[in-house]
């Protein structure tokens, strides 16, 4: 009795028995990476598209071998994934572009071994089918536009698949400037550009990076790094927008020029700056100011002299002072400096008494400006201190209700001492310690030495008397300094205060009834001798 043959034809034969995933070793051929998909498909007519891709052409080189290329092929059946089948000699040929014929014949004539820059190329594999289709005699299938013939048992025949076209744009990396080569050094005006990112546009416009062969490099993010590292070296800081000022000297920006296929090339770009050195840079120096978090426990003396207290046995750092302080360039520019630094530190929180910090700041023109910090390290409990104010005249003590102070009836003689406990509080910009066992208050510049007795009273006419406070309204009548700002301190009507000069202040009449924060308008004034 016969069996039952079934005889296959020789490319489902082919099929049946070759299906390899990567071919690799052969010159003029390129390594096949095979994408899977549905083992059985389902579908018993319908679209099927094959994509056949080189997946490393950035980094393929003017001379590489063929079989350098690397392949990627899939395939889809209505856009569900499927698993192509390489077989015949299972190769994918790098052929010229211009190639139409795509027979094994023909491509294996035609296959390039070497690659060249500038050239274009695809890849061709020239035998590829599918299995496991529909075995139903109505089945129809289509490939790539075509129409795809299917034996009784679900295999395909044999078509080629072809890639896009890619190009082997290898070089070597060089600069160009005004149409000339240039390595090693050359230089730009920096002119009136401040920001960063419009730098990084200049070098690359000026300064062209270019390759023997057709790539281009336009990404910048590289190149503004070394921009900032450059202004950094200079002393330059580079604000958060990306501007920064000028430096007073040439700085050098190193533009390295970094290609897709890996060639590479750096030249060291000076940025030179015509100008000389801006006044801006040595008006007075570089400036400190207290930051936010500086001025809640810190006190400004002067612009060159601050005040901070301290209890016995606080953790202290020197370099935490640095943090309380903007620094800028000077008076008229208000561009940040990089830091400070601690010149000198003797603060030793161990035992209580006076100590000072000095932080010094230099800008690129080289001006230095210093401020001082005189450190109180108080004891834990009340602290006796002397009040310094001017002989024979009296300091008031003062009350204090939130943000109000005002002035009251007791008064302490300079020479006095005065027992004050806390770390005090400030008022109107002026501090007060409290004096211990009572609800009053004394301004700290009158038992801590920092003030300073005024050897200027200009504009001011001497006057002797006694002044009744006269005022109509609610509440207190505001002082003022000697510019007629007010300072936060109030007086009582109808409370009497000895007079010691009067002065026109902004077009209005003044007495002075304390020191030259201590002004009070004349109009809600009574003066008698």
């Amino acid at each position: 009795m016969k069996k039952n043959v079934k005889y296959l034809g020789v490319a489902a034969a082919a099929l049946l028995a070759v299906a390899p995933v990567a071919v690799t070793g052969v010159a003029n051929a390129a390594t096949i990476q095979v994408q899977g998909g549905t083992a059985q498909p389902s579908a018993t007519q319908g679209t099927i598209l094959a994509n056949l891709t080189a997946t490393n052409v950035a980094s393929l080189k003017d001379g590489s071998n063929a079989d350098t290329v690397a392949a990627d092929l899939s395939a889809t059946l209505n856009g569900q994934a499927i698993t192509p089948k390489v077989f015949g000699d299972n190769k994918a040929y790098v052929v010229p572009a211009n190639t139409t014929d795509y027979s094994v014949t023909n491509v294996k004539n035609v296959a390039v071994k070497t690659l060249k820059a500038n050239t274009e190329y695809k890849l061709v594999v020239p035998q590829v089918g599918f299995t496991g289709l529909s075995t139903d005699a109505k089945a129809n299938y289509t490939f790539n536009g075509g129409k795809l013939t299917v034996d009784p048992y679900g295999n395909s025949n044999v078509v080629p698949v072809v890639s896009s076209t890619f190009e082997i744009a290898q070089g070597n990396a060089y600069f160009t400037q005004n149409n000339t080569v240039v390595s090693g050094t050359t230089s730009i005006e920096l002119g009136s550009v401040n920001t960063v990112e419009a730098l990084a546009s200049k070098i690359q416009g000026e300064v062209v990076a270019a390759n023997t062969g057709s790539l281009t490099q336009s990404n910048k993010t590289a190149l503004e790094s070394q921009i900032k590292n450059a202004l950094a070296n200079a002393g330059v800081a580079v604000n958060a927008n990306g501007s920064f000022v000028a430096p007073v000297t040439n700085f050098t920006v190193p533009y390295t020029a970094q290609f897709p296929n890996g060639s590479s090339a750096t030249i060291n770009v000076i940025v030179k700056v015509t100008s000389t050195t801006p006044s801006e840079y040595t008006d007075n120096g570089p400036q400190f100011a207290l930051t936010a978090n500086g001025e809640k426990v810190i006190t400004r003396v002067s612009d060159s002299k601050y005040n901070l207290s301290l209890k016995q046995g606080t953790n202290f750092n020197a370099n935490d002072l640095v943090k309380a302080f903007d620094v800028t360039f000077s008076k008229s520019n208000g561009a940040k400096l990089t830091t400070a630094t601690v010149v000198s530190n003797n603060v030793n929180t161990a035992v209580p008494g006076n100590y000072q910090v000095v932080l010094s700041a230099t800008n690129p023109a080289g001006v230095t400006n210093k401020v001082v910090v005189n450190v109180t390290v108080t004891s834990n409990g009340t602290t006796a201190r002397t009040v310094k104010y001017v002989p024979g005249y009296n300091v008031f003590a003062w009350t204090i209700n939130g943000n109000r102070a005002t002035i009251s009836d007791t008064k302490y003689p300079d020479g006095a001492t005065v027992t004050t406990e806390g770390e005090g509080v400030t008022v109107g910009g002026v501090k007060y310690l409290k004096i211990a066992n009572s609800d009053l208050y004394i301004q700290a510049q009158y038992v801590d030495g920092s003030y300073k007795p005024s050897t200027s009273n200009k504009g001011e006419e001497s006057v002797s008397g006694v002044l009744t406070v006269k005022y109509d309204g609610k509440g207190k009548v505001g002082l003022t300094d000697a510019n007629g700002k007010y300072t936060g301190q109030y007086v009582s009507k109808n409370s009497r205060w000895k007079v010691f000069a009067k002065k026109t202040i902004n077009g209005r009449e003044f007495y002075r009834i304390g020191n030259q924060k201590q002004w009070i308008p004349a109009q809600y004034s009574e003066l008698a001798d």
